[in-house]
């Protein structure tokens, strides 16, 4: 187990691409007993160590955890025995902020921490986050325009949420290249292979972490299948329901104070399950952006060894 002084911090993060699967998965291995997720999930420390943000858009990024007091609080209910995880997606496209303060918190042991990355078709993980934002009306733009360069660097200028880098969050090359490069043991999975089959994808992650080449299948299946869903209210009842669970009312509020945080998000996600469909993405959508991804994926083919042929349109 990692540590520093007499606390404990995570013996592995996960830094995968937001809207990749990382949430799923942080639910996933929480069910497990040997594992202990942190009590908040994205903290964004390693991104913000020392320096808290203060984004000027109206998703200004919640739950950032900059001390390292507080950060250490978040693992205090963990056992002694139990493998201690993380999970923020600003982690990859923040990588070379991120992994300097890993290097700072961490020391000569920062090597020693196993970093698990997710990552998604760059173009559907933008059309994914724009859409996540819309569902919550931080969004104020048409799509083909909150992916227009010009308006994306302007946004950045005047110190919107970095999420709103629709394009700059698929640019995974380096991203993922400066943790292969800094880290001992890494592992890659997108979120295809964890919809595709869940039970396999997640116990390689668990034997990634434990390397005892158990199988956890039987365990797996129990699981919920997703979490985080994207998409938009089915109807005007659902609409209603969306409102009332995730944007800003006194319900909502109540649910804060008297509602641990993982059980709360659960619940969420459960019912989002329920009240959201797809929302289709237009082809001239796809076609805007995916040539800027083009070199990137097959960079990216070549770094990891592996085909990311469904994610070309070539």
């Amino acid at each position: 187990m990692l540590t520093l002084t007499k606390k404990r911090l995570p013996d592995f993060l996960i830094v995968g691409a937001a809207k990749s699967g990382t949430t799923s998965l942080y639910y996933y291995l929480d069910h497990f007993d040997d594992v202990f997720m942190s009590e908040i999930k994205e903290p964004h420390f390693f991104s913000f160590y020392n320096d808290r943000p203060e984004f000027k858009s109206s998703e200004s990024l919640n739950n950032v955890v900059s001390e390292i007091g507080e950060y250490e609080a978040l693992y205090k209910a963990a056992r002694p025995e139990q493998l201690l995880g993380e999970a923020s997606t600003s982690y990859l496209y923040y990588h070379k902020k991120a992994i300097e303060n890993i290097q700072k918190v961490y020391g000569e042991d920062y090597r020693k921490i196993k970093i698990i990355i997710g990552l998604r078709n760059p173009v559907d993980r933008a059309w994914s986050q724009i859409n996540h934002f819309k569902k919550f009306d931080h969004e104020p733009l048409e799509p083909l325009e909150a992916i227009d360069a010009n308006v994306i660097a302007d946004r950045m200028k005047q110190g919107w949420n970095t999420y709103y880098d629709y394009l700059g969050f698929g640019n995974y090359y380096n991203q993922v290249k400066s943790y292969v490069d800094h880290f001992d043991r890494v592992h890659v999975f997108t979120d295809f292979e964890l919809k595709e089959d869940r039970v396999k994808t997640v116990n390689e992650i668990l034997n990634f972490l434990f390397e005892n080449y158990r199988d956890y299948s039987d365990e797996l299946k129990e699981l919920d299948k997703t979490y985080n869903v994207s998409g938009i209210p089915k109807n005007r009842l659902s609409k209603v329901i969306w409102n009332l669970t995730h944007k800003k009312n006194p319900i909502k509020a109540l649910a804060a104070v008297l509602v641990p945080e993982k059980i709360k998000q659960k619940f969420y996600n459960k019912i989002s399950g329920k009240i959201l469909k797809p929302n289709a993405m237009p082809e001239a959508f796809r076609q805007k952006i995916y040539a800027g991804y083009k070199t990137e994926i097959y960079k990216l083919e070549n770094l990891l060894q592996r085909d990311l042929s469904s994610w070309k349109t070539d």
